[in-house]
């Protein structure tokens, strides 16, 4: 569910284990980030429409401060703040 996924969003505040650089948690890392990534994704997707674009775009926000470089988000949010 989306309230499932928004708590999940919660936690998720930087990439795992940011400060540590052993090679094996890379793979992790980068598998939690694209799994962050869709599911902000997702949920924006779903709050965008709802016809909701403000609190899409508040979503879409806080996910840029923690990966700005995450995929399709930043022509997304671009697009729910033109609307």
């Amino acid at each position: 569910s989306r309230r499932f996924r928004e708590k999940a969003f919660a936690l998720y505040t930087r990439p795992f284990l940011d400060d540590y650089a052993a090679s094996w948690a890379q793979p992790l890392r980068e598998h939690l980030r694209k799994a962050f990534t869709r599911t902000v994704l997702s949920v924006g997707k779903e709050l965008a429409a709802s016809g909701n674009s403000e609190k899409t775009a508040t979503w879409l926000e806080k996910c840029l401060k923690i990966d700005p470089l995450a995929g399709e988000l930043p022509a997304f949010l671009a697009r729910c703040q033109s609307e």
